[in-house]
């Protein structure tokens, strides 16, 4: 349980843990002095692209332990930087063709944005209904996130069952669990209070 805490503290980090071992094996080539391209061996340096890499993943560690509150910001502004080649994580910078005119792409950048995608599942998937979504009015949205809520609810009571009302009360008191299943504690507790 511990584990899982500390882990869900954490996961946020991921993305920018990721982006920052691409800059530390981007640090040892330039070290190296060399990089390989297509089984050739080409000398390597660092580009200004990569020292603002290297500051922009400093800035977001900082943002996530200190102001927390900007750190998504931040993610999603090295994340678009990056995939541009404005960031540069790795030691090659891809490019890309597009009618002629090549564009700069980061894959490292791309699998950082999917990671954070990953972890931010549902946060996520949400954003992107509500702002795709416009058949929908306001109300409906309600409706549709109040059915959603009340199906979830359910599960977990069907779930929790078997629990001692002391475990019930653990899950509302430590307020970690997801909205519908303290939801569902909630209920199962007032259920067997009205009983006795």
């Amino acid at each position: 349980m511990n584990f899982k805490k500390t882990f869900n503290n954490y996961k946020q980090l991921i993305p920018i843990i990721f982006l920052a071992f691409y800059c530390l094996d981007t640090i040892a080539t330039a070290i190296d002095g060399t990089v390989v391209i297509l089984y050739k061996t080409e000398e390597f340096e660092l580009a200004i692209q990569h020292y603002l890499a290297f500051g922009a993943v400093v800035i977001n560690m900082y943002l996530f332990f200190f102001h927390k509150v900007f750190y998504k910001y931040g993610l999603i502004l090295i994340i678009l930087l990056g995939l541009f080649n404005i960031l540069t994580f790795s030691p090659l910078r891809e490019t890309i063709s597009l009618k002629g005119l090549p564009i700069g792409f980061q894959p490292s950048t791309l699998l950082a944005g999917l990671l954070a995608y990953v972890i931010n599942f549902d946060r996520a998937t949400k954003f992107i209904l509500r702002t795709v979504r416009t058949n929908y009015t306001s109300e409906q949205i309600v409706k549709i996130e109040q059915k959603k809520f009340t199906e979830e609810t359910q599960k977990f009571i069907s779930r929790y069952k078997a629990y001692s009302t002391e475990s019930l009360h653990q899950i509302v008191r430590e307020n970690e669990f997801v909205p519908a299943a303290i939801e569902a504690a909630k209920q199962l507790i007032e259920a067997r209070e009205k009983k006795s």
